[in-house]
């Protein structure tokens, strides 16, 4: 079978991660598998990058620039007006390798792809209101779209259909499985054995959060508890962090031996998150957990036992982290809870068949 995979952003998030080792998988069953991305000038072209490295090859797309966050009526009209280029480009590729299948990873893509022709699996880890609801629920009920999977429940919640699949993110294994060096990155970041490291990973943006945190923290902070902000800044919503000097930004980082260097994980988005991949990511390392309650995150941290949920709140989440912060042996309990939980439900193992036993089920 030959699978074209569409994605609508070329940096690394949960969601890409989660694409290319779906990817990486068809293509070592024997499939011919072909990745759709937009152009590098839209953000770092980490996704293309990940992909040469596995093998797999991509082709490139011209795509919209809506604005971040949700999509207004603006955004709706230009997407509607770009969707018959988009199914011109995507028509050209079906026809000239042969493709079987399209598998569509952000929205942006599926209009465009359900009027390619061809059988669609779409595969939402965002969390879809109103007007881009509706939309997204209309494509759904196309005849040749055929699986809609769902990282968390909470994504599939706004939803109607009968076509819907819940599979959880996973962890990659580059990162489940990498060994751990914890005392050498404690050492390139200058860190002694009595100071607590707090950490926060992914795209920096207001909606992630990291200045909230920042300012949420600034009391608490000092020579013994320091903050380490690790991501690169989104490119469609950037933003300038607090200055503080307990605070260290390190840009893009490799996530595994990143969090082996940390005591704490710190997810505090402000928004409704669809799974939150970086929560689980620092629970298969070991680390106890501090995010807000927000959608998909109460699904994978258990409070009280891998870690605290917290609302929104800069009093809660800094009184959780201060918490754990003075009992050493708290944070090791809830870390090894949570690597175990990490590992016995959120893996490649025990996720990705689900996923390719109901595409071969519903292809037959």
């Amino acid at each position: 079978m030959r699978i074209l995979f569409l994605d609508q952003f070329p940096t690394l998030g949960g969601g890409q991660r989660i694409l290319v080792d779906v990817a990486e998988s068809f293509a070592a069953d024997g499939h011919e598998v072909t990745v759709g991305l937009p152009p590098p000038g839209d953000g770092p072209a980490e996704v293309a990058g990940e992909l040469e490295r596995r093998g797999i090859s991509h082709v490139e797309f011209s795509l919209p620039k809506l604005t971040a966050g949700s999509k207004g009526l603006k955004d709706a009209l230009l997407l509607s007006l770009s969707t018959a280029s988009l199914r011109r480009q995507l028509r050209s590729l079906v026809a000239a390798k042969k493709i079987d299948l399209i598998y569509v990873n952000g929205p942006r893509w599926l209009p465009a792809a359900v009027l390619a022709g061809k059988p669609v699996i779409a595969a939402i880890h965002l969390i879809h209101k109103g007007m881009e609801r509706r939309l997204l629920e209309s494509c759904f009920n196309r005849p040749n779209v055929k699986l809609v999977t769902f990282c968390s429940r909470f994504a599939a919640a706004p939803f109607q259909t009968p076509k819907a699949l819940i599979v959880p993110n996973w962890v990659s294994p580059a990162i489940l499985d990498a060994p751990n060096v914890r005392e050498a990155m404690r050492a390139s970041l200058k860190l002694e054995p009595d100071q607590v490291a707090v950490g926060v990973l992914g795209r920096i943006s207001p909606n992630k959060g990291q200045a909230f945190l920042i300012e949420a923290l600034a009391p608490i902070l000092g020579p013994g508890l320091r903050l380490f902000v690790a991501g690169t800044p989104d490119h469609e919503a950037p933003s300038p962090l607090p200055s503080n000097p307990f605070v260290t930004e390190l840009g893009k980082v490799d996530p595994a031996p990143f969090l082996d260097a940390m005591d704490i994980l710190v997810v505090p988005t402000l928004v409704e998150e669809a799974f939150g991949l970086t929560a689980a990511e620092a629970m298969a390392r070991g680390l106890s957990v501090v995010a807000t309650r927000s959608g998909g995150l109460s699904e994978i941290v258990v409070h009280g036992e891998t870690g605290f949920l917290t609302e929104k709140s800069a009093s809660e989440i800094s009184d959780a982290v201060a918490t754990l912060a003075r009992d050493v042996d708290k944070r090791h309990k809830m870390g090894e809870a949570g690597h175990k939980r990490i590992s016995e439900t959120y893996t490649v193992a025990t996720r990705l068949p689900e996923i390719k036993t109901e595409i071969e089920r519903r292809l037959s």
